[in-house]
């Protein structure tokens, strides 16, 4: 578990990526999400690692952010209580590999229930049109695409 939670809200998209890049590559901290807040183009970006870490990349970022005149607010929680990010505590790297793997299989047998699904229906003469399995196939390829991200194995 990492030891200390760091936000920084910026103005933009553009900034929040370049400031996610800066902070990943000037310090020892995992880039935890990159999400939209309420106001009007703002970015959150969360990192974690250890207090030292995750500070100096905030500060750096910061410096970059406010020459950018892009800069809202900071925040650097060390040892933030479990449960405070609700669904997205922090993981350790065992837990976010058993999540990767259960969605590997998740997707895996997606595939392969669907392959059935057509198989039986070619067999009883029944041919399924493109219009109507679009909608699956784009689920399953983002699924793919999802854990390709999160550095799971998968073959399309």
């Amino acid at each position: 578990m990492s030891d200390a939670l760091g936000m920084i809200e910026v103005n933009g998209l553009v900034i929040a990526i370049e400031i996610a890049d800066i902070m990943v590559k000037s310090a020892n901290v995992e880039l935890g999400d990159l999400a939209r807040t309420k106001g009007v183009g703002w970015m959150t970006v969360k990192i974690f690692g250890d207090v030292s870490s995750v500070q100096h990349a905030i500060d750096t970022a910061k410096k970059i952010a406010v020459s950018k005149d892009g800069y809202v607010s900071s925040k650097v929680i060390p040892r933030p209580v479990k449960g405070l990010l609700g669904n997205k505590d922090l993981q350790s790297e065992t837990d976010i590999s058993e999540s990767i793997d259960r969605e590997q299989n998740e997707a895996e047998n997606e595939c392969q229930d669907q392959q059935i699904d057509s198989e039986e229906e070619t067999n009883n003469g029944l041919f399924l049109t493109a219009n109507k399995n679009e909608g699956s196939k784009k689920k399953l390829k983002n699924k793919l695409r999802k854990l390709k991200f999160l550095g799971g194995n998968v073959d399309e």
